[in-house]
Protein backbone atom coordinates (compact mmCIF):
# COMPACT_ATOMS: atom_id res chain seq x y z
CA UNK A 1 0.00 0.00 0.00
CA UNK A 2 1.35 3.43 -0.96
CA UNK A 3 2.27 5.82 1.83
CA UNK A 4 0.25 9.02 1.99
CA UNK A 5 1.58 12.49 1.13
CA UNK A 6 0.26 15.81 2.46
CA UNK A 7 1.20 19.00 0.62
CA UNK A 8 1.57 22.28 2.53
CA UNK A 9 1.09 25.51 0.59
CA UNK A 10 1.47 28.85 2.43
CA UNK A 11 -0.62 31.51 0.70
CA UNK A 12 -0.36 35.29 0.80
CA UNK A 13 -1.92 37.42 -1.94
CA UNK A 14 -1.28 34.68 -4.48
CA UNK A 15 -4.38 34.93 -6.67
CA UNK A 16 -2.26 35.32 -9.83
CA UNK A 17 -0.20 32.17 -9.29
CA UNK A 18 -2.04 29.81 -6.95
CA UNK A 19 -4.05 27.96 -9.61
CA UNK A 20 -0.84 27.03 -11.43
CA UNK A 21 0.63 25.71 -8.16
CA UNK A 22 -2.46 23.66 -7.19
CA UNK A 23 -2.89 22.24 -10.69
CA UNK A 24 0.73 21.07 -10.78
CA UNK A 25 0.20 19.14 -7.52
CA UNK A 26 -3.05 17.58 -8.73
CA UNK A 27 -1.28 16.36 -11.89
CA UNK A 28 1.24 14.25 -9.97
CA UNK A 29 1.48 10.59 -10.98
CA UNK A 30 1.77 9.67 -7.29
CA UNK A 31 -1.60 10.07 -5.53
CA UNK A 32 -1.73 13.07 -3.19
CA UNK A 33 -3.57 12.64 0.10
CA UNK A 34 -4.36 16.32 0.70
CA UNK A 35 -3.32 19.84 -0.33
CA UNK A 36 -3.41 22.16 2.68
CA UNK A 37 -3.57 25.81 1.62
CA UNK A 38 -2.78 28.02 4.60
CA UNK A 39 -3.97 31.58 3.99
CA UNK A 40 -1.75 34.06 5.83
CA UNK A 41 -4.47 36.76 5.85
CA UNK A 42 -4.48 37.52 2.12
CA UNK A 43 -6.26 40.68 1.03
CA UNK A 44 -6.83 39.60 -2.59
CA UNK A 45 -9.11 36.87 -3.92
CA UNK A 46 -6.77 33.95 -3.12
CA UNK A 47 -9.51 32.36 -1.00
CA UNK A 48 -11.97 32.45 -3.89
CA UNK A 49 -9.47 30.73 -6.17
CA UNK A 50 -8.80 27.99 -3.59
CA UNK A 51 -12.52 27.40 -2.94
CA UNK A 52 -13.08 27.00 -6.68
CA UNK A 53 -10.57 24.15 -6.68
CA UNK A 54 -12.20 22.66 -3.56
CA UNK A 55 -15.52 22.20 -5.36
CA UNK A 56 -13.98 19.85 -7.92
CA UNK A 57 -11.14 18.40 -5.85
CA UNK A 58 -12.08 17.53 -2.23
CA UNK A 59 -8.43 16.90 -1.30
CA UNK A 60 -7.85 20.68 -1.41
CA UNK A 61 -8.21 22.10 2.10
CA UNK A 62 -8.46 25.80 2.99
CA UNK A 63 -7.18 27.04 6.36
CA UNK A 64 -6.87 30.70 7.35
CA UNK A 65 -4.69 32.20 10.07
CA UNK A 66 -6.28 34.69 12.48
CA UNK A 67 -3.47 37.16 11.85
CA UNK A 68 -0.58 37.52 9.43
CA UNK A 69 2.37 35.56 10.81
CA UNK A 70 4.69 35.07 7.86
CA UNK A 71 5.79 31.88 6.05
CA UNK A 72 7.13 30.13 9.16
CA UNK A 73 3.85 30.40 11.05
CA UNK A 74 1.85 29.36 7.97
CA UNK A 75 4.04 26.31 7.35
CA UNK A 76 3.95 25.22 10.99
CA UNK A 77 0.16 25.56 10.96
CA UNK A 78 -0.02 23.38 7.85
CA UNK A 79 2.38 20.79 9.27
CA UNK A 80 0.28 20.54 12.45
CA UNK A 81 -2.87 19.99 10.37
CA UNK A 82 -1.31 17.39 8.04
CA UNK A 83 -2.44 13.78 8.30
CA UNK A 84 -0.22 12.17 5.66
CA UNK A 85 2.78 9.99 6.45
CA UNK A 86 4.94 12.33 4.37
CA UNK A 87 4.77 16.10 3.95
CA UNK A 88 5.92 18.27 1.05
CA UNK A 89 6.19 22.06 0.80
CA UNK A 90 5.30 24.17 -2.23
CA UNK A 91 5.27 27.96 -2.38
CA UNK A 92 2.19 29.44 -4.03
CA UNK A 93 4.21 31.15 -6.78
CA UNK A 94 6.04 27.94 -7.74
CA UNK A 95 5.00 24.68 -9.42
CA UNK A 96 5.92 20.99 -9.74
CA UNK A 97 6.80 18.95 -12.79
CA UNK A 98 4.82 15.75 -13.37
CA UNK A 99 6.31 12.74 -11.60
CA UNK A 100 8.10 14.77 -8.92
CA UNK A 101 6.62 13.07 -5.85
CA UNK A 102 6.91 9.62 -7.41
CA UNK A 103 10.64 10.13 -7.98
CA UNK A 104 11.12 11.47 -4.44
CA UNK A 105 9.16 8.63 -2.82
CA UNK A 106 11.21 6.08 -4.76
CA UNK A 107 14.41 7.68 -3.43
CA UNK A 108 13.02 7.85 0.13
CA UNK A 109 12.31 4.12 0.15
CA UNK A 110 15.52 3.09 -1.65
CA UNK A 111 17.84 5.13 0.58
CA UNK A 112 15.77 5.01 3.78
CA UNK A 113 15.74 8.80 3.94
CA UNK A 114 13.85 11.07 6.31
CA UNK A 115 14.11 14.02 3.91
CA UNK A 116 14.35 14.00 0.12
CA UNK A 117 15.09 17.07 -2.01
CA UNK A 118 15.18 17.30 -5.78
CA UNK A 119 16.97 19.61 -8.20
CA UNK A 120 15.04 22.87 -8.73
CA UNK A 121 14.41 24.30 -12.18
CA UNK A 122 14.99 28.06 -12.11
CA UNK A 123 12.05 29.93 -13.62
CA UNK A 124 11.66 33.51 -14.85
CA UNK A 125 8.04 34.22 -13.88
CA UNK A 126 7.85 37.54 -15.74
CA UNK A 127 9.12 36.02 -18.99
CA UNK A 128 7.14 32.84 -18.32
CA UNK A 129 9.97 30.45 -19.17
CA UNK A 130 12.40 28.03 -17.57
CA UNK A 131 16.04 29.10 -17.25
CA UNK A 132 18.13 26.08 -16.25
CA UNK A 133 18.47 23.45 -13.49
CA UNK A 134 19.81 25.09 -10.32
CA UNK A 135 22.25 22.26 -9.60
CA UNK A 136 24.39 20.46 -12.15
CA UNK A 137 26.84 17.58 -11.99
CA UNK A 138 24.68 15.22 -9.90
CA UNK A 139 25.08 11.75 -11.40
CA UNK A 140 23.54 9.88 -8.48
CA UNK A 141 21.71 10.74 -5.24
CA UNK A 142 23.85 12.52 -2.66
CA UNK A 143 23.57 12.13 1.10
CA UNK A 144 23.56 15.66 2.50
CA UNK A 145 25.39 16.03 5.80
CA UNK A 146 25.32 19.16 7.95
CA UNK A 147 28.74 20.11 6.61
CA UNK A 148 27.67 19.60 3.00
CA UNK A 149 24.52 21.63 3.61
CA UNK A 150 26.35 24.57 5.23
CA UNK A 151 29.04 24.64 2.56
CA UNK A 152 26.53 24.73 -0.29
CA UNK A 153 24.19 27.15 1.48
CA UNK A 154 26.94 29.76 1.82
CA UNK A 155 29.42 29.00 -0.97
CA UNK A 156 27.56 26.91 -3.54
CA UNK A 157 26.21 28.20 -6.84
CA UNK A 158 22.72 27.44 -5.51
CA UNK A 159 21.86 27.77 -1.82
CA UNK A 160 20.76 24.39 -0.44
CA UNK A 161 18.64 26.32 2.05
CA UNK A 162 16.30 27.08 -0.88
CA UNK A 163 15.66 23.40 -1.66
CA UNK A 164 12.10 22.13 -1.24
CA UNK A 165 11.63 18.82 0.52
CA UNK A 166 9.52 15.73 0.97
CA UNK A 167 9.88 14.74 4.64
CA UNK A 168 8.71 11.89 6.83
CA UNK A 169 6.15 13.46 9.16
CA UNK A 170 6.95 11.00 11.95
CA UNK A 171 10.58 12.19 11.97
CA UNK A 172 9.57 15.86 12.15
CA UNK A 173 7.06 15.29 14.95
CA UNK A 174 9.29 12.97 17.00
CA UNK A 175 12.24 15.36 16.84
CA UNK A 176 10.15 18.55 17.08
CA UNK A 177 11.56 19.89 13.82
CA UNK A 178 9.59 22.94 12.75
CA UNK A 179 10.06 26.51 11.53
CA UNK A 180 11.28 29.35 13.76
CA UNK A 181 8.02 31.26 14.12
CA UNK A 182 9.63 34.70 14.52
CA UNK A 183 11.56 34.50 11.25
CA UNK A 184 10.23 35.89 7.98
CA UNK A 185 13.52 35.36 6.16
CA UNK A 186 15.92 32.41 6.29
CA UNK A 187 13.40 30.09 7.95
CA UNK A 188 14.35 27.23 5.59
CA UNK A 189 18.02 27.52 6.59
CA UNK A 190 17.26 26.93 10.27
CA UNK A 191 14.72 24.20 9.48
CA UNK A 192 17.28 22.12 7.57
CA UNK A 193 20.04 22.76 10.12
CA UNK A 194 17.72 21.62 12.92
CA UNK A 195 16.75 18.46 11.02
CA UNK A 196 20.37 17.56 10.23
CA UNK A 197 21.57 18.22 13.78
CA UNK A 198 18.91 15.74 14.90
CA UNK A 199 20.41 13.09 12.60
CA UNK A 200 17.89 13.43 9.81
CA UNK A 201 18.92 11.36 6.79
CA UNK A 202 18.72 13.76 3.85
CA UNK A 203 19.05 12.83 0.17
CA UNK A 204 19.41 15.14 -2.83
CA UNK A 205 18.39 13.60 -6.16
CA UNK A 206 19.15 14.57 -9.75
CA UNK A 207 15.49 14.63 -10.81
CA UNK A 208 14.46 18.16 -11.81
CA UNK A 209 10.96 18.51 -10.39
CA UNK A 210 10.50 21.78 -8.51
CA UNK A 211 9.95 24.90 -10.65
CA UNK A 212 11.46 27.70 -8.56
CA UNK A 213 10.50 31.29 -9.42
CA UNK A 214 13.58 33.49 -9.01
CA UNK A 215 13.41 36.99 -7.54
CA UNK A 216 14.86 38.76 -10.59
CA UNK A 217 14.49 37.07 -13.97
CA UNK A 218 17.70 36.92 -16.03
CA UNK A 219 15.65 36.83 -19.23
CA UNK A 220 13.01 39.47 -18.44
CA UNK A 221 15.47 41.54 -16.34
CA UNK A 222 12.52 42.28 -14.08
CA UNK A 223 11.65 41.52 -10.45
CA UNK A 224 9.04 38.85 -9.77
CA UNK A 225 6.35 40.77 -7.83
CA UNK A 226 4.83 37.50 -6.57
CA UNK A 227 8.04 36.31 -4.91
CA UNK A 228 7.99 36.42 -1.11
CA UNK A 229 11.77 35.82 -0.88
CA UNK A 230 13.71 38.72 0.64
CA UNK A 231 17.39 39.69 0.73
CA UNK A 232 18.01 40.86 4.28
CA UNK A 233 21.38 40.10 5.77
CA UNK A 234 20.53 41.40 9.21
CA UNK A 235 18.17 38.44 9.40
CA UNK A 236 21.02 36.21 8.25
CA UNK A 237 23.14 37.55 11.10
CA UNK A 238 20.29 36.75 13.47
CA UNK A 239 20.03 33.21 12.11
CA UNK A 240 23.74 32.59 12.66
CA UNK A 241 23.47 33.92 16.21
CA UNK A 242 20.57 31.55 16.89
CA UNK A 243 22.55 28.66 15.40
CA UNK A 244 25.53 29.53 17.59
CA UNK A 245 23.38 29.79 20.72
CA UNK A 246 21.55 26.49 20.15
CA UNK A 247 24.81 24.62 19.47
CA UNK A 248 27.17 26.33 21.90
CA UNK A 249 28.10 23.02 23.56
CA UNK A 250 29.39 21.48 20.33
CA UNK A 251 31.10 24.51 18.76
CA UNK A 252 34.88 24.79 19.02
CA UNK A 253 36.54 28.05 20.08
CA UNK A 254 37.63 28.69 16.48
CA UNK A 255 34.10 28.17 15.18
CA UNK A 256 32.63 30.46 17.81
CA UNK A 257 35.11 33.25 16.97
CA UNK A 258 34.45 33.00 13.22
CA UNK A 259 30.68 32.92 13.69
CA UNK A 260 30.92 36.09 15.76
CA UNK A 261 33.11 37.76 13.11
CA UNK A 262 30.66 36.78 10.38
CA UNK A 263 27.67 38.10 12.34
CA UNK A 264 29.42 41.41 12.97
CA UNK A 265 30.45 41.59 9.32
CA UNK A 266 26.84 41.27 8.17
CA UNK A 267 25.62 43.87 10.66
CA UNK A 268 28.28 46.46 9.83
CA UNK A 269 28.28 46.11 6.04
CA UNK A 270 24.47 46.10 5.82
CA UNK A 271 24.44 49.67 7.18
CA UNK A 272 26.98 50.97 4.64
CA UNK A 273 26.08 53.46 1.91
CA UNK A 274 27.22 51.00 -0.77
CA UNK A 275 24.80 48.35 0.49
CA UNK A 276 21.96 50.86 0.57
CA UNK A 277 22.74 51.96 -3.00
CA UNK A 278 22.78 48.39 -4.28
CA UNK A 279 19.43 47.70 -2.62
CA UNK A 280 17.95 50.95 -3.97
CA UNK A 281 19.14 50.07 -7.49
CA UNK A 282 17.79 46.51 -7.01
CA UNK A 283 21.28 45.25 -7.90
CA UNK A 284 20.93 42.16 -5.73
CA UNK A 285 23.90 40.31 -7.20
CA UNK A 286 26.42 43.02 -6.21
CA UNK A 287 24.71 43.42 -2.83
CA UNK A 288 24.98 39.73 -2.00
CA UNK A 289 28.55 39.50 -3.33
CA UNK A 290 29.63 42.39 -1.13
CA UNK A 291 27.84 41.01 1.92
CA UNK A 292 29.37 37.54 1.83
CA UNK A 293 32.84 37.35 3.31
CA UNK A 294 33.91 34.21 1.48
CA UNK A 295 37.13 33.82 3.43
CA UNK A 296 35.33 33.81 6.78
CA UNK A 297 32.63 31.42 5.63
CA UNK A 298 35.05 28.98 3.99
CA UNK A 299 37.27 28.99 7.10
CA UNK A 300 34.25 28.24 9.29
CA UNK A 301 33.25 25.33 7.07
CA UNK A 302 36.79 23.91 6.97
CA UNK A 303 36.99 23.96 10.77
CA UNK A 304 33.53 22.40 11.09
CA UNK A 305 34.47 19.57 8.69
CA UNK A 306 37.80 18.98 10.47
CA UNK A 307 36.10 18.80 13.88
CA UNK A 308 33.41 16.52 12.48
CA UNK A 309 36.10 14.16 11.17
CA UNK A 310 37.89 14.18 14.56
CA UNK A 311 34.65 13.29 16.36
CA UNK A 312 34.05 10.42 13.96
CA UNK A 313 37.58 9.08 14.55
CA UNK A 314 37.13 9.23 18.33
CA UNK A 315 33.89 7.25 18.10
Amino acid sequence: MEETVSVIMPVFNSSDTISRAIESVLKQSYPIHEIICVDDCSTDDSRTKIEQWQRTHPIVRYLRLDENGGPSVARNFGLAAATGQWVAIIDSDDAWKDGRIEAMMDAAVRYQADIVCDTPMLYDAVAGCEIRPAITGLEKPVRVSLECFLENSFLGSFQYALLKYLAKREFLVKNKVCYEKNLRFGEDLLFFIDALIKNGQMILIKYVGYIYSVQVGPISKKKNINSQTKSNFLYLAEILERYEFSNYKTLSCEEEKILNKLVNHFKIIDKSNAARNFRRQKNYIKYITMMLDVELVSTLIRIRIANFAKDRLRS
